[in-house]
């Protein structure tokens, strides 16, 4: 089994509130029962110090999109999971950048409730910054397209054609 995303429109560069429209695209040599494919849109904030002996990643968003079964159909299924036949198939998506950033901080306003396992995060309303560095540079914005498809109990992950839509010089601007 092979599976990967293939986008609508390249765009040279997406920004706060963009659709990303396109396909994850399914090749099985054999039937195959899967329970659901999802889609992930995700950026990140990376830095590493003393030459990437030391990494700190912090989320910046993560926006999860269920494309099969299609959420209109699930009541009607019976059984948990779909059989699909062989051969290559095409399942639409259109996932959406937020608008800010969806990460919290844990309020610092007092040490007693710094202590407190009920403190209440904070939401930090910053804008997405652009994509910026590599994997060889102290700081990196990453982007980031995902499918997972889930079968037989089992997670099949794509990877492949994930990341390129936004690196380089596809990246948030």
């Amino acid at each position: 089994m092979e599976i990967q995303i293939e986008l609508d429109e390249r765009k040279p560069f997406y920004t706060n509130e963009d659709r990303v429209i396109g396909h994850v695209i399914l090749r099985n040599d054999t039937e195959v029962d899967i329970a659901t494919i999802t889609i992930s849109l995700s950026g990140q904030a990376i830095s590493r110090l003393d030459s990437g002996k030391l990494t700190e990643s912090h989320k910046l968003f993560q926006r999860n999109e269920q494309i099969f079964p299609p959420s209109n159909c699930v009541g009607w299924l019976t059984s948990a999971s779909v059989t699909i036949p062989p051969g290559e198939h095409s399942f639409p998506f259109c996932i959406m950048f937020p608008q800010v950033s969806e990460c919290y901080k844990d309020s610092t306003r007092d040490a007693a409730r710094k202590r407190s396992a009920t403190r209440q995060p904070h939401h930090l309303l910053r804008k997405l910054p652009p994509s910026s560095g590599n994997l060889y540079t102290p700081e990196e914005i990453r982007y980031s397209l995902d499918a997972t498809i889930t079968w037989n109990g089992l997670l099949y992950r794509s990877h492949e054609s994930v990341e390129s839509p936004f690196s380089g010089s596809y990246g948030l601007y």
